[in-house]
Formats: structure tokens, C-alpha cells, sequence
């Protein structure tokens, strides 16, 4: 099921995931920024409302 997800979110947003489970196991070893992609989303989203609201 998880690995039928994680296509569909390849196919929707044009990207490759590679390995689902060892791009997992790599995000949980990091000590530092776990998240860094979401954070970067969230940055970006957050810059892009500022700046239309101005």
C-alpha cells in the first residue's frame, strides 16, 4: 500500500522517490534537519504569502 502512495506521488509531482524504505531509513539517521525538505516547502510557502499580502 505504501509503495502504491508513493507512486502515485511520483507520478502527480513529476519526481523519483528511488527507494521508498532507504530514503526513510536516511531521513531517521539524520541528527540534524530531519525534515529539510519540508522545511524548505514551508519556508517557501510561508515567503509567498508575505509577499502577497504586501
Amino acid at each position: 500500500m505504501l509503495k502504491e502512495i508513493a507512486g502515485y506521488f511520483e507520478n502527480v509531482f513529476s519526481i523519483d522517490i528511488g527507494d521508498l524504505y532507504h530514503s526513510y531509513l536516511e531521513m531517521r539517521s539524520r541528527k540534524i534537519n530531519r525534515t529539510r525538505y519540508l522545511e524548505t516547502l514551508q519556508k517557501s510557502l510561508l515567503r509567498r504569502m508575505d509577499e502577497n499580502d504586501t
